[in-house]
């Protein structure tokens, strides 16, 4: 049934024409010839077999036909233009895709400071633990990979985490026999977990695993133990003073932060800024 109505374009044309009641002032809007409009709705009224407009020497009317099409046809294109204005991303909007944890360990407390500083830059995460292909899809302007190292030349290496233990400071202060480990056990196939079994005793620690590794930063929040989790992960409870690291428990080295900036939208003004922003925030906090 869509495939059979008139082009989209004679129908705008025509409403414009109608709301007007003038070619010459709907060619003005359109940006075009009042011949090319007179063309378009002449099609129109030819593909319809029905006259649209009664033409007089100095104007234009709406038969019957033609006042009952304008009617219909201003309110759909009223309706498209607000849905389209609904969904239309903010040209000053960056959307940014990475993992739950680094979402919300890493980057969201970093925003407000980002606010602040680009007050007129609109940041949108989308967390998930699925890998987006960014060729395909055109909502997300900056990946944010976590992974093996790559040699991609088009993905930029921000820092590469060490796993260390990290637990409340009065927790430090109290340690019980056999204290809690949490650990992270991913459940996709998408990494492999970091082997940490080989440097842990079984005799010393109670190991309790989580799917996520905001999980385990929580546990040790509320002082239930020790959070073995990426010191990338951990910076910004530390730099609170609410987590510190036991430097006498093992350090294991972990998988790489890098980002990669979408074909569409990567050399934009706003998605250039966030970029150098992020590249600012790693080297700060890893010196």
């Amino acid at each position: 049934m869509l495939g059979q109505l008139p082009p989209l374009n004679a129908i705008k044309t025509f409403a414009i024409a109608a709301q007007y009641l003038s070619f010459k002032q709907a060619a003005k809007v359109l940006n075009v010839t009042p011949t090319a409009v007179s063309h378009q709705i002449k099609s129109l009224e030819a593909q319809l077999n029905v006259t649209l407009f009664e033409r007089k020497v100095r104007s234009i009317e709406l038969t019957p036909e033609g006042e009952k099409l304008a009617e219909t046809s201003l309110s759909i294109l009223n309706q498209l233009h607000l849905c389209l204005e609904e969904i239309k991303a903010p040209s000053n909007r960056v959307t940014i895709s990475c993992c739950t944890s680094f979402a919300s360990l890493w980057l969201a407390p970093r925003l407000t400071e980002f606010n602040l500083r680009y007050p007129d830059i609109e940041i949108e995460i989308c967390a998930s633990n699925t890998l987006v292909e960014l060729e395909h899809d055109r909502r997300i302007d900056i990946a944010i990979r976590y992974g093996l190292e790559s040699d991609d030349p088009q993905e930029q290496l921000l820092a590469q985490e060490q796993l260390a233990c990290y637990a409340r400071p009065d927790f430090l202060d109290q340690i019980t026999e056999k204290p809690n480990l949490f650990v992270t056990e991913w459940e996709d196939d998408f990494l492999s977990n970091i082997e940490w079994r080989p440097y842990f005793d079984d005799l010393t620690y109670t190991a309790r695993s989580f799917n996520q590794e905001q999980f385990a930063l929580q546990a040790a929040l509320a002082g239930q133990g020790y959070a073995l989790i990426s010191d990338v992960l951990a910076e910004s409870t530390c730099q609170q003073g609410w987590l510190v690291e036991d430097k006498g428990m093992p350090r294991l080295t972990g998988y790489n932060y890098s980002y990669r900036l979408s074909p569409f939208t990567g050399d934009t003004h706003q998605v250039h800024i966030f970029s150098k922003w992020l590249e600012e925030q790693f080297r700060e906090t890893r010196h």
